[in-house]
């Protein structure tokens, strides 16, 4: 489950700095003016990161139970350390930075995977916490809309000029989220 921490890691750190991005480019006069708003959208990423870590700790819980049986069953571990190694084989590349190989590091550990005691809530939890934060994001479309319009500008996300706010959050995510659905 060191792979799932890694996962909860990210998805605090996304929901921590997305906030803190998107609000920088709210100018100083309209923060001014929509004070209540600003601290009732941080009230609603905190109260979304906590639901997220709940649902890892109910995830942990589950599978500590079961845990007796895998970690008796060398044979299932090294089944689990050859499918992850399959799955994200370490590039030999002179030019990877630290950056890279930190990044493959948090890839190439253990998961829950499918089936697993554990999985089903984690799952969940990911997928909760992506559509709380769309919702969010969605609900404070009057103090975000520029700044998120921006960010995907700046990372050239695909998208189309006349869909709506809504799919503007959704391409957002789509780009910045650690977690696709």
């Amino acid at each position: 489950m060191r792979g799932d921490a890694y996962d909860l890691q990210d998805l605090i750190k996304f929901s921590v700095t997305a906030v803190e991005w998107l609000l920088q480019d709210v100018g100083t006069a309209e923060k001014h003016q929509q004070k209540h708003n600003i601290y009732l959208l941080q009230h609603q990423f905190i109260r979304i990161v906590a639901d997220l870590i709940q649902g890892f700790v109910k995830a942990v819980k589950v599978t500590r139970r079961s845990e007796s049986w895998f970690l008796g069953n060398p044979e299932a571990i090294s089944q689990h350390r050859m499918l992850v190694a399959s799955q994200h084989p370490f590039l030999k590349n002179e030019s990877l930075g630290g950056e890279d190989i930190l990044n493959w590091e948090k890839r190439s550990e253990l998961r829950l995977l499918p089936g697993e005691d554990g999985f089903r809530d984690w799952r969940v939890a990911k997928a909760l916490f992506r559509e709380e934060i769309r919702q969010c994001l969605c609900d404070s479309e009057g103090l975000l809309s520029n700044s998120i319009e921006l960010a995907c500008e700046e990372q050239d996300v695909d998208r189309d000029e006349d869909d709506g706010y809504d799919r503007l959050v959704d391409a957002f995510l789509d780009a910045f989220c650690p977690f696709k659905v």
